[in-house]
C-alpha cells in the first residue's frame, strides 16, 4: 500500500511540475523575429517585435566565444530629415523588409501618422555594425510611394 501511495505521489507530482512548465515562456510575447549573424569576430543578433505590441527594432552584438553581450540598440525612433518618426506614435508602424548583407543592416519602414491629419511616409534604413560601436540608423525617404 505504501508504495502504490508513494507511486501515486511522484506521479502527481511530476505531473504537476511538468504542466507548470507549459505555461511560462521564455521569449518575450512582443518577439516577432530572432535572426543572428557573424559579423568579424562578433555575432549580431536582430529581435524584431511586433510592431502593434511594442514597436521597437533590437540591435545586439555579442562576443564570442563566451556569448555575452557587448552591445546594445534600441530603435524606437528614426531621424528622417528634420523630423523624428516616433513608432510609438502612430497609426502603424511596420517594418516591410530587414536584411544584414556585408555587415550591413537594411530595413524598409512604412509609418502611418497618428491623429486626423494622418498621412504615412516610407522609408528605407541602413546600420553600419562592422565597426566596435553601433551608431543611429541612416534613413532615407522614398520617393514616389
Amino acid at each position: 500500500m505504501i508504495k502504490k501511495i508513494s507511486l501515486l505521489y511522484f506521479v502527481v507530482l511530476f505531473s504537476g511540475s511538468a504542466c507548470a512548465d507549459k505555461s511560462i515562456s521564455e521569449i518575450p510575447l512582443s518577439v516577432d523575429s530572432v535572426q543572428t549573424h557573424r559579423v568579424n569576430k562578433s555575432l549580431i543578433r536582430i529581435i524584431q517585435h511586433n510592431m502593434e505590441m511594442l514597436p521597437r527594432l533590437e540591435i545586439q552584438r555579442l562576443s564570442t566565444p563566451d556569448v555575452k553581450l557587448v552591445e546594445k540598440l534600441v530603435i524606437e525612433k528614426i531621424k528622417l530629415k528634420s523630423q523624428v518618426i516616433d513608432f510609438s506614435d502612430s497609426s502603424g508602424t511596420f517594418i516591410d523588409s530587414l536584411v544584414l548583407e556585408n555587415g550591413v543592416i537594411k530595413f524598409s519602414v512604412e509609418h502611418s501618422y497618428s491623429g486626423s491629419s494622418g498621412g504615412e511616409v516610407f522609408f528605407d534604413c541602413t546600420l553600419d555594425v562592422k565597426g566596435n560601436q553601433f551608431s543611429q540608423p541612416v534613413c532615407v525617404e522614398k520617393e514616389g510611394e
